[in-house]
């Protein structure tokens, strides 16, 4: 028998989750997982009784999360079709005048959820507002701060269930460090190969990691900035290669020149200060370790092809940093178990096992929060 509750204790803090993660897909064109998150969240409101005047709150957000999954899935069937650009049809509300803004979402929150307006607001931008969270960072800043000081709403903490990690954390540096770093390897090899869509699908993936980092955004994150804009000039770099070989499959770059002549120690001493500039603590190994292959993927990555090249920078870094890149870097036990339990958690969805699915994704949200905590 379906339940019958007041939409004022439905939580739906890991309905936004499922949200964010089908906006994400839409991006990349990928309909099919934009189908699989509306499963996931079908499955939760099935729970309960919708049927008559029982609900109508709850009923209200069904519908748009409804019409929001028709609207972001065409989109992503669009984009698969035409090399991920689409006509934007997004306006900015109130004519740009985003005070407005923020007072007509107070207000339509107040009908979402009372008791909590933070989560109706997280709810109502990822639904019906995605894209200006996705093309409007400088409005989406202001927008928040009118929230936090107008009305005591705080949208740059995420909600407390979904909360990954502190706001003012370096994000990459975390548990997209190695995403980031992923999506420029995988870039080269696509530039190489002249694989022009694909360099461009992975840059929105950086784009989308880079794009939720609110501190770099608002400028309380300069050294972050300044990693980002360097890996923007090497995607673009790698899009111009690849435009280049998809025209002309013959075509040769320039040969790499290496910096300093045979001075490896110069070159390697220059790669591990700039890395060291570029995160909050130096001493911090794996942080050092993500900007030091970062930097020497954004701005060095075909020396990386000559291994007697490749063998003296990384033995002169291992000289300076005890970092030997050859090696991956242990992985903490605690990173390893919560690695272990999100492969169970897509495991039981691929199996269609979607309340189990839920649970345990309650638990390793809670895990996760606790121990991203201590380290931070």
């Amino acid at each position: 028998m379906n339940k019958v509750v007041t939409a004022q204790t439905f939580d739906n803090a890991i309905i936004i989750n499922y949200i964010r993660r089908a906006n994400e897909a839409s991006l990349l064109g990928d309909a099919r997982t934009i189908d699989q998150m509306k499963s996931l969240i079908d499955s939760i409101f099935k729970q309960f009784d919708l049927t008559g005047n029982k609900n109508i709150s709850l009923q209200s957000r069904k519908n748009r999360i409804d019409a929001h999954f028709v609207n972001i899935r065409n989109k992503a069937i669009q984009r698969s079709k035409s090399n991920l650009e689409i006509k934007e049809d997004y306006r900015l509300p109130f004519g740009g005048n985003i005070e407005e803004f923020a007072n007509a979402l107070i207000e339509k929150a107040k009908g979402v959820n009372p008791n909590n307006l933070k989560e109706a607001i997280s709810f109502l931008l990822n639904t019906e507002h995605s894209d200006f969270l996705r093309l409007f960072k400088q409005q989406t800043n202001q927008l928040f701060n009118i929230l936090k000081d107008k009305y005591q709403v705080d949208m740059f903490e995420p909600l407390l269930k979904n909360k990954p990690m502190a706001s003012n954390a370096d994000k990459p540096r975390l548990s997209n460090r190695d995403k980031v770093l992923q999506a420029i390897k995988d870039a080269h090899e696509a530039a190489n190969a002249g694989e022009l869509q694909k360099v461009q699908i992975l840059q929105g993936e950086v784009d989308k990691i880079f794009g939720m980092q609110f501190d770099m955004l608002t400028g309380r994150n300069p050294k972050l900035k300044e990693m980002y804009d360097r890996i923007l000039k090497e995607f673009k770099s790698m899009k111009d290669l690849a435009a280049k070989i998809q025209k002309n499959p013959n075509y040769k770059k320039p040969g790499y020149k290496l910096p300093y002549e045979d001075d490896f120690e110069k070159f390697a001493n220059e790669i591990v200060n700039k890395a060291k500039a570029s995160i909050q603590n130096p001493n911090n190994l794996l942080d050092l370790r993500n900007r030091i292959e970062i930097i020497i993927q954004t701005g060095h990555a075909d020396l990386l092809n000559n291994p007697l090249l490749k063998n003296d920078l990384y033995r002169n870094i291992e000289k300076i940093t005890t970092i030997n890149l050859d090696k991956p870097p242990a992985e903490k036990p605690s990173v390893k178990a919560l690695n272990k339990l999100n492969k169970i958690i897509i495991s039981f969805e691929d199996n269609n096992l979607i309340n189990e699915s839920i649970e345990l994704e309650k638990i390793f949200i809670k895990l996760a929060n606790s121990i991203i905590g201590r380290n931070n």
